[in-house]
């Protein structure tokens, strides 16, 4: 299972969700839909550290997921020490895999499905988008994750979910509605631009519906539908 983490308390109800290439292609070691990418020259020691890095997150994230929900924390809430303490650790992890994702950047690039195959080409992805505290080099990714969708070697929607993620924190509307917020049971999206073209946005990329894709936060995020 992967644990996005939506640090709903702590990141103003910013929640990332795995996209299809997660969930449905290279996060299961599959092929996403209608994606026909040459992997023959996949870098296997770039995929296995890329995996490696993502398994140690997914330890953290898990670790804190069940802290969170022991404490049945509340958004607002004031955290005591031991609150800080889990933090820390998965925070710490964080800045470690965007170190080494940083250093992988440097020598190979973006670590491409061509590069690092569905799987490892997944975790990158995944790694990128919480390497917040570093803006500049998540930014620098996204431009070169749309270089290589534009090769044919990166899912659309990963760049899209990236897309979004960046918007949101530098506090503007979103553009493909994949950042969402909860409250309570509620889940909808963050503010969009030109909302009355969302739809049409989504479906450019292959993504589905809103409201499909709000069915599926809930139950990724609630554990059922």
């Amino acid at each position: 299972m992967l644990y996005p983490v939506f640090g709903a308390w702590l990141l103003g109800l910013l929640m990332v969700c795995s996209p299809p290439s997660m969930l449905d292609g290279a996060g299961k070691g599959n092929r996403p839909p209608k994606m026909e990418v040459d992997t023959s020259n996949v870098d296997q020691e770039l995929r296995q550290e890329l995996l490696a890095m993502l398994e140690e997150d997914q330890k953290a994230r898990a670790r804190y997921m069940e802290w969170y929900k022991q404490r049945n924390l509340q958004r607002g809430e004031p955290l005591t020490p031991a609150d800080k303490a889990e933090l820390g650790i998965m925070a710490e992890v964080e800045k470690k895999n965007t170190a080494k994702l940083k250093k992988i950047v440097a020598k190979h690039g973006w670590p491409s499905i061509a590069k690092a195959d569905y799987d490892g080409a997944a975790a990158a992805w995944f790694l990128i988008n919480f390497a917040d505290k570093d803006r500049a080099f998540q930014k620098r990714c996204l431009a070169l994750l749309k270089e290589a969708v534009d090769k044919g070697e990166a899912n659309k929607t990963d760049w899209a979910y990236l897309t979004d993620r960046i918007l949101v924190l530098d506090n503007k509307r979103q553009i493909y509605g994949t950042q969402v917020k909860i409250s309570g049971q509620k889940v909808e999206p963050l503010p969009v631009q030109d909302p009355a073209n969302l739809e049409k946005r989504r479906a450019e990329l292959g993504m589905p519906p809103m409201s499909e894709y709000l069915e599926r936060v809930k139950a990724q995020h609630f554990g059922r539908p």
